[in-house]
């Protein structure tokens, strides 16, 4: 018994040593797989945090891009119009020395006649007046005519010698201009070229930062993130709105209480009950907002709309806030209604985005222009153009994405526009 007590002990003594050399290489694999796994995600770590370098860089490049190509289409615009002051001052050079022409040519014809006239007189007419036996006093009459006809024959040859250096000075100007002009006109073309090239450039870094993006799955936060960031921008633009409105509100309400306490102190003003209360006008956006104007309005831009409110955006499940239009490079971008800007500038997502408060609340953005004309603060009417459309802010093609927006939450901006 002794011995099979032995033999029991020692075989559950090597059935644990087995066990716990089994666990012993259990815990040393799963240990092994633990670290495979937190260097994965380390290499995971950094190949996000390299990512979203080179996403930090393509579009800084492409801000500055855009923004150099923003004040290009402004150098453009205002060189054409140099180019039309210089065609059109030309033009009027041009007439002036054709009209030099014809009083060149118109005195020199009176000349000629005077010339042939007198050649045909000659020498032997005038000796014949001297030596006829006409009266003494015709004889000095005929002397003096000739004496004028000569003194007018000369100052008309004077006449036509300064008509002639002033035609040569005309012509030297109209020379001058069409030089300048030239210049212009190269100067467009250099311009019009280099805006092409950085019109290229930035279409491959468009394609290359979508092509990255839709390689990653940042794509939809990325979009999130923009729409949080619109959506703040909004709110903190109406929550500024709201505090200016009241304060314009306070100040009225003051000027109004010191206006009447003035015409209860003067003499008269007591039994007087004609007076009347002058109210010192505080400028408004506008009187109603968009509230009552829905269907009335025309759209910002004539294009098909290529995303509709409330629709997917592709690649992700992030829903469209507003609507994109399809638009031409350069299209002028119209404001929907009366307002005034209270944002004009790059945002990140959006490119060239311009916002229009039109009051109680309502308010209107355009954004992926490929310039603003308004700026901040300005007043603007109804139709008036705001921005020019492009492809800014990551947009692969031209177009304008549209919103309408009240106390900053989206409203489907076809309530208020006429398709």
């Amino acid at each position: 018994m002794g011995m099979i007590k032995i033999i029991r002990f020692m075989a559950g003594s090597v059935c644990l040593i087995i066990w716990a050399v089994a666990c012993a290489d259990a815990i040393v694999e799963n240990k092994s797989e633990l670290k495979a796994i937190q260097e994965e995600i380390s290499s995971l770590k950094k190949k996000i945090q390299r990512d979203e370098k080179t996403l930090k860089e393509e579009r800084a490049t492409l801000q500055k891009t855009e923004k150099e190509l923003a004040a290009i289409n402004q150098r453009l615009a205002q060189t054409q119009i140099d180019i039309e002051k210089a065609r059109a001052l030309g033009v009027s050079l041009k007439d002036q020395a054709d009209a030099e022409r014809a009083r060149i040519a118109e005195t020199l014809s009176k000349l000629g006649d005077i010339v042939v006239s007198q050649h045909e007189m000659g020498e032997q007419g005038f000796l014949k007046l001297l030596l006829s036996q006409e009266d003494p006093g015709n004889i000095e009459r005929t002397m003096v005519y000739y004496k004028y006809l000569a003194k007018m024959t000369s100052a008309r040859i004077a006449d036509s010698r300064l008509q002639v250096e002033e035609l040569v000075q005309l012509e030297d100007r109209y020379s001058a201009q069409q030089k300048v002009l030239d210049e212009l006109l190269n100067n467009q073309k250099y311009q019009r070229q280099t805006l092409q090239d950085m019109r290229k450039k930035r279409k491959q870094e468009i394609a290359a930062l979508d092509t990255q993006l839709t390689k990653t799955a940042n794509r939809v936060g990325r979009l999130q993130e923009d729409q949080r960031r619109i959506q703040n921008l909004v709110k903190g633009l109406q929550a500024a709105a709201t505090k200016r409105r009241q304060a314009q509100a306070r100040a009225s309400a003051k000027a109004s209480q010191k206006l009447a306490v003035s015409q209860k102190k003067q003499p008269g003003s007591e039994n007087d009950n004609t007076v009347t209360q002058i109210r010192p006008v505080v400028q408004r956006v506008s009187n109603d907002g968009l509230g009552n104007l829905q269907g009335r309005l025309k759209m910002p831009i004539v294009g098909k709309i290529n995303a509709a409110y409330g629709s997917a955006k592709a690649g992700s499940g992030v829903k469209w806030n507003g609507i994109l239009l399809d638009a031409d490079d350069g299209e002028p971008v119209r404001s929907i209604y009366d307002g005034q800007i209270v944002f004009a500038d790059w945002f990140k997502g959006f490119g060239q985005l311009i916002i229009v408060d039109h009051g109680r609340g309502y308010m209107s953005l355009y954004s992926h222009n490929s310039e603003l004309t308004r700026t901040l603060g300005e007043r603007i009417k109804a139709n008036d153009v705001i921005a020019y459309a492009g492809s800014t802010g990551g947009l692969s093609q031209p177009g304008l994405y549209f919103e309408v927006r009240y106390n900053g939450e989206p409203r489907d901006p076809l309530l208020w526009v006429k398709r």
